[in-house]
């Protein structure tokens, strides 16, 4: 502020100032009280008085007009309504409104001055820490990035995440990404925070772009940025179940990965599921009340939450934010119910029931739903029977999917196969018009053909038949079982025959349609919430069935 009063009042103040930091009394930069003492030219600028002669009179200096500009935003700034609310809360709003009024400041400064400070802001710097820090900034943003004092760089940071220099989030995220990959060479400590804030910089903008998408495309991103933690729905539930599958004996290295690509499937399942209920699968395993969420945690952010729609940002299938009211909310560290514990465990001790039966694993598990309670899942959702079965189908349906071959045709190569084909059609039709040493001479009255063998008749040729080789190779179970879905039994009813014989629904269809690929290259039946046989192989089935269980009566 300025003072025209005379030496010994500056002197005074000098005093009270020193006396102030020695009592630690010192008022903050946000205090009203907080002055800044400078000399403009001889005649007080306010009362109109003459300074003593003794105290020298700079020249005019634009730049330093122009900071104590920025810095007596802090005195407005609490005369404009923000007296309420925490002092980090009112010291991000300021430091926003001084980056704004200096985004646009150039400097070309001679001088090096350093600079350390916890949360880095302008309000606290020197003049000559001032024109240091503006002087590279301006190199940085012409693409010269030069090592400094790491505070600096922070500060320009905290303009970035709060999109002060740039034309739209885009840009941002490019500055961002640029500084990071140019100044790591100097300060490799700088991965600790810009990792995170790259993220919250995704979450708190409007991106048009899925997450992993823009890392993709950011191509400085794609090998800086590391993930927090896996997105795979197994590593994200597994710390919340009751049963710890990875101290089974079952889950090794060469099981593992099938367990875990399992688990994936079924809530990949089970969320499709729950879709048409409007909620997911998560709304059963936690309690409804988020965590809340404060991006850049670590920095000076001014949020503009307050300002935002209600929405919804997914960095992948596990990690979810969204906004409500101006407050940011997380799907990371929920609280789970006890009935949602009981549910991830049962699903993964069904699946390692399953793969242990089918392996015919030495030992056996039981996965037994009599823990989870039904009423509470029937708050969401209506038939929790259905989501059993939905677990089972799910897990018998990743294992048909995980054996399926998938044959790759080279478009190129077929086009040149279909052309062969074609010349050698050609070459094969009667009466064509191909001539040379190789080609065929059409048969005439004089040329006739050799007839077609006659097949073989007798019991060797019924053992051909693909269909009746699938029929012989059944068992009393599996037979039984066959002649009962063609007969339309209800779904309990097969439960009850498969646990007669010791095995589970899924594992006797799915032997049942291993035995069909291996005769008649094709599965024949399919379970989900009811078990069909697929129409094209119905009337053989029947022919084939009816005709072994009257040989086996």
């Amino acid at each position: 502020m300025p003072w025209g009063n005379g030496k010994e009042e500056i002197v005074r103040h000098v005093n009270e100032l020193i006396a102030q930091l020695k009592n630690k009394t010192y008022q903050s930069p946000l205090s009203p009280k907080f002055a800044e003492i400078y000399i403009g030219d001889r005649k007080g600028a306010e009362t109109g008085e003459t300074v003593p002669e003794g105290i020298p009179v700079p020249r005019r200096d634009p730049k330093r007009e122009r900071f104590i500009q920025m810095r007596r935003m802090a005195w407005s700034f609490q005369a404009d309504g923000y007296r309420s609310g925490s002092g980090d809360r009112l010291q991000a709003v300021l430091f926003y409104r001084q980056a704004k009024f200096m985004e646009s400041f150039e400097d070309h400064y001679d001088g090096d001055a350093p600079f350390s400070m916890y949360f880095p802001n302008y309000q606290r710097m020197s003049y000559e820490q001032l024109r240091t820090y503006f002087t590279w900034r301006s190199r940085v943003r012409r693409g010269d990035v030069r090592k400094t004092s790491f505070s600096y760089v922070f500060l320009y940071l905290y303009e970035l995440i709060n999109n002060v220099g740039v034309r739209n989030c885009g840009e941002g995220l490019d500055r961002m990404a640029f500084l990071w990959e140019s100044y790591r060479a100097y300060e490799k400590t700088l991965d600790r925070y810009v990792n995170g804030w790259i993220k919250d910089y995704y979450i708190t903008n409007e991106f048009s772009e899925p997450f992993e998408e823009l890392l993709r495309k950011t191509g400085n991103l794609q090998k800086l940025y590391r993930p927090s933690g896996s997105g795979s729905f197994f590593d994200f539930y597994y710390p919340y179940s009751d049963y710890k599958i990875k101290k089974s004996r079952f889950y090794t290295p060469e099981t593992a990965k099938t367990i875990g690509a399992c688990f994936d499937h079924v809530i990949g399942e089970l969320n499709g599921l729950m879709a048409g209920r409007g909620r997911e699968f998560e709304d059963l395993i936690f309690y409804s009340k988020s965590n809340t969420w404060t991006p850049f945690s670590n920095a000076l952010y001014c949020s503009f939450s307050g300002q935002v729609k209600s929405r919804t940002v997914r960095i992948s299938d596990t990690e979810k934010y969204r906004c409500e009211n101006g407050r940011w909310m997380s799907s990371r560290n929920k609280i789970p119910k006890e009935n949602g514990r009981f549910l991830v465990g049962y699903i993964l001790k069904r699946i390692e029931q399953f793969y242990r039966r089918k392996t015919h694993y030495k030992y056996k598990v039981t996965a037994n739903r009599s823990k989870i309670n039904d009423d509470d899942l029937a708050r969401l959702i209506p038939d929790p029977q259905s989501l059993f079965q939905k677990i089972d189908a799910a897990i018998v349906g990743y294992d048909r999917l995980s054996r399926r071959k998938v044959v790759t045709v080279d478009a190129g190569r077929l086009e040149t196969i279909r052309e062969n084909a074609e010349k050698i059609q050609e070459k094969l039709s009667v009466g064509g018009e191909e001539s040379g040493p190789d080609a065929e001479p059409a048969p005439g009255p004089e040329t006739k053909r050799p007839a077609a063998a006659e097949p073989a008749a007798g019991p060797k040729a019924e053992a051909e038949d693909p269909w009746t080789a699938f029929a012989r190779s059944l068992d009393g179970t599996e037979l039984s079982a066959v002649r009962r879905i063609l007969a339309g039994a209800p779904v309990e009813e097969l439960h009850a025959l498969s646990k007669e014989s010791g095995t589970m629904l899924e594992v006797l269809v799915d032997r049942i349609n291993q035995k069909a690929l291996d005769a008649v290259g094709d599965n024949l039946i399919e379970l989900s919430d009811q078990i069909t046989v697929f129409d094209d192989y119905r009337d053989d089935l029947k022919r084939v069935i009816s005709l072994e269980c009257q040989k086996s009566s």
